[in-house]
């Protein structure tokens, strides 16, 4: 009679877990990028402006040769002055990176009712490594003059000297809240979605050795693609524009730092420069291309997983 009950029961259970599972037409599944041909490709720009004052690097006791400096052209300059100027530096940077993209998501199916609905979404824009953009200086400043080297700088004249290389070593897109789409069947397992979502691209740059963090703002973007739904895998895929323009104003004090600037008048010589500088604004633009190519792995429901344990719990207790 107890086998009997452990079989009527098992039978019970696991009509009840599929009817469950079936009821409301979902899956569930946990996507990974695959990398490539997950990749992203993007003009990005980047400015930086700051205000504060520049100083020559002369130290009476340690650096006796150093950059001297002193505000106005003309006057007395005296030979242990070293005086503060105020500067307006401004900083650009751009090029067009290409890498490698890695992360995940969540996306739940419904192709009964026609909708699907995306969480988690999260990924490195630069699973590749970090990228070299180009970068330049611009510096305004009030007219002032330098000692070693002896030389004139006129105010209001814009100097403009390229510097090398800064290093973009984070770019991180992350969806915000929950989203949900359409799902549009195409065959028997195949479907477009178009899913739009609220996300923020994070990103991290290293400037004349000092390290920028830039939070993204949550910006609307639209994931669009196509998925596959083969049982407990599918296969999705996604090509999309990626465009963001955000400014940041964080008004942060940045670390003194050196700057070795090319004389103005007369040309020819190099001046050395300590920065004290306040972090005014940050701006971000993006300009590109994100592939997705994605593996999913099917999630058991809940409710199904609750059934099957309590059916392996009768099933011991009847044994």
């Amino acid at each position: 009679m107890a086998r009997n009950r452990f079989l009527t029961c098992g039978i019970t259970l696991t009509a009840a877990a599929v009817s469950i599972t079936n009821a409301g037409g979902e899956s569930i599944y946990d996507f990974t990028l695959n990398a490539p041909p997950s990749g992203f490709e993007a003009d990005i720009g980047l400015s930086i402006s700051t205000a504060g004052t520049l100083i020559g690097d002369w130290i009476a006791d340690t650096n006796p040769t150093g950059t001297r400096t002193k505000p106005g052209l003309i006057g007395p300059f005296g030979s242990d002055e070293n005086l503060p100027v105020d500067v307006a530096l401004s900083t650009g940077l751009g090029g067009s990176p290409s890498s490698q993209s890695s992360g995940g998501f969540r996306m739940t199916f419904n192709p009964a009712l026609g909708v699907v609905t995306m969480s988690n979404y999260s990924v490195n824009l630069l699973a590749s490594g970090p990228s070299a953009l180009p970068i330049t200086i611009t510096l305004e400043t009030d007219a002032f003059r330098t000692r070693n080297p002896t030389a004139l700088w006129l105010g209001g004249v814009p100097i403009t000297i390229p510097i090398g290389e800064a290093e973009l070593s984070t770019l991180q897109t992350t969806q915000v809240g929950d989203a949900i789409g359409l799902l549009t069947p195409i065959d028997g397992t195949r479907f477009s979605f178009s899913i739009p979502l609220l996300a923020t691209l994070d990103a991290s740059v290293s400037v004349l050795g000092n390290a920028f963090e830039i939070p993204g703002v949550p910006t609307p973007l639209l994931f669009e693609g196509e998925v596959e739904l083969l049982g407990d895998n599918a296969h999705l895929t996604s090509v999309r524009e990626l465009v963001i323009d955000e400014t940041q104003d964080p008004q942060q004090t940045l670390p003194q730092f050196p700057l070795d600037v090319p004389t103005y008048l007369p040309p020819g010589e190099t001046a050395h420069f300590l920065m004290d500088l306040t972090l005014g604004e940050i701006g971000l633009s993006v300009d590109g291309t994100l592939t997705t190519d994605a593996t999913g792995i099917r999630i058991p429901e809940p409710a199904s997983v609750l059934l099957i344990a309590t059916f392996a719990l009768l099933r011991r207790r009847a044994a």
